[in-house]
């Protein structure tokens, strides 16, 4: 994408050395000492020039990742209460579930389902079998009760195949309870042809999109069919958007309780070091979004401003510090203000090291025909993951999300919330799950709904669920 192989290579070695100053880590040790770094290897730090090391890194590389999205009270050696034996039996197909989102979102769904009343059956759709047998191994080593795990082996170019995972089932009388879409990324895509599927064969969906343009047609198209069938639909669920806009609801509905008014201003912030412990999914969508012009309300109106500017400086407490922060589409902006009623809305989202900020402003400028490309985003995404998986290892992984409203003409008043976490992978998956849990616990209304649009039970709900596992929570 316009640079050479070699200056990446320079810029990437240059970051490592920043995240390293005053590091002197392991994994910086080896580095020194010589070990190799391939770039475009799903590991990067152990070489694949043997069959037994290529076998050795398959298997490592599967059971890290997975455990990186594992909630600490499910990893091998804890222990958890059996609930008894089940009457209910909910069934769930989950696309994408073999990636970092939806590996995640199940093994919190396996937790979340255990404290209830209802044993899960749950079909994971997606092409790497691999990482369904390293999952399965997770879930054999914890002691969650009443949950069962099948790999269905799926394409998701193939449109008739996929109609036919969520169709068939329903035909031969053991029709899904859900279905839950992890399989992004969602950009530059002009139809959910998951959600379409769902829709006619009257099965209840939730995704995690963060496309605004996907989401919005979402509920244009499907929100009668969805009414029609009797079911419920969530969009853009997860952490941001999803979790974030619910924090939003929280806030302006303080200000509304203590001052009689709504908020003329709401900002909100994300921050994340390094990637979060993200896979070459998320890497790509990030890349794909610095090429979306970025949409904000301004005085009621959706206007729209260039992606990575106007950069602010936002105390994300204690825990996290100060970060920049830089404009960024998200969803969210647009639902909050349609139906929160907020006329002026913005989001931005910074990451570190700060190098990050200033590749993705490099990466902002460059023509828009290179970065709307979702195939030369992806291989660049997975080109990339060997560094990315060292700076993780040395910056982390934590998710900060703060919320604030604020009304024109009272400075000093200021409504917040702030929810911090110290993995992106992990709690992605635990929103995500949270919500799939409204829908399958039945208090979830039918037609195609986006998170801010759900009751307050709702939403307590799955501010309790979240809230497991967080390392800061301020939510009014």
């Amino acid at each position: 994408i316009g640079m050479t192989t070699r200056g990446v290579v320079v810029f990437y070695s240059c970051l490592v050395a920043c995240c390293c100053e005053g590091r002197p880590t392991g994994v910086w040790r080896r580095l020194r000492a010589g070990s190799s770094l391939e770039f475009g290897n799903a590991d990067g730090l152990l070489s694949s020039r043997t069959p037994q090391n290529r076998a050795l890194k398959a298997t490592s590389t599967a059971i890290r990742d997975l455990n990186l999205c594992v909630p600490r009270s499910l990893r091998a050696g804890t222990s958890q209460t059996d609930s008894g034996k089940h009457s209910r039996v909910k069934r769930v197909l989950v696309f994408g579930g073999t990636g970092r989102v939806g590996g995640s979102t199940i093994e919190w769904l396996r937790k979340m389902a255990a404290e209830g009343d209802f044993a899960l059956e749950i079909a994971v759709a997606g092409r790497n079998k691999r990482r369904f047998d390293a999952l399965q191994r997770v879930a054999e080593g914890s002691a969650v009760p009443n949950t069962k795990l099948s790999f269905v082996e799926l394409d998701f170019t193939d449109s008739l195949a996929m109609r036919e995972a969520i169709s068939y089932e329903a035909s031969s009388g053991k029709a899904w309870d859900l279905v839950i879409h992890t399989a992004g990324p969602f950009q530059r895509k002009k139809e959910n042809e998951v959600l379409d599927a769902c829709l006619e064969a009257g099965v209840a969906y939730v995704d995690v999109c963060d496309d605004t343009e996907l989401a919005l047609s979402a509920k244009r198209k499907g929100d009668a069919a969805a009414k029609a069938k009797d079911i419920p639909v969530l969009i853009s669920t997860g952490i941001w958007p999803g979790v974030s806009a619910l924090m939003a609801k929280k806030v302006v509905q303080a200000m509304e309780r203590e001052m009689g008014t709504k908020p003329t201003h709401l900002d909100m912030n994300f921050f994340t070091a390094g990637t979060g412990g993200a896979g070459a999914t998320i890497l790509s969508a990030t890349f794909l979004l610095l090429c979306e012009p970025v949409r904000v309300m301004l005085d009621g109106q959706q206007r729209t401003l260039k992606p990575w500017t106007s950069n602010q400086i936002i105390d994300f407490g204690s825990r996290v510090g100060k970060k920049p922060t830089y404009l960024l589409d998200q969803p969210e902006v647009v639902m909050c203000g349609k139906y929160l009623g907020v006329p002026n809305v913005e989001s931005r989202f910074g990451t570190a090291p700060d190098a990050w900020n200033q590749l993705f402003k490099a990466i902002a400028i460059l023509p828009a025909n290179l970065l709307s490309n979702r195939d030369l985003m992806q291989k660049f995404a997975v080109f990339s993951l060997p560094i990315v998986r060292l700076v993780d290892s040395l910056v982390g992984s934590t998710n900060a999300m703060r919320v604030d409203a604020t009304l024109e003409g009272e400075p000093g008043r200021r409504f917040s919330s702030l929810i911090v976490h110290d993995s992106l992978s992990s709690c992605v998956g635990q929103a995500t799950a949270a919500f799939a849990m409204e829908v399958l616990e039945g208090r979830v209304a039918s037609g195609v709904q986006f998170p801010v649009e759900l009751k307050d039970d709702n939403v307590d709900h799955i501010l309790a669920r979240v809230k497991d596992d967080a390392i800061d929570w301020k939510v009014p």
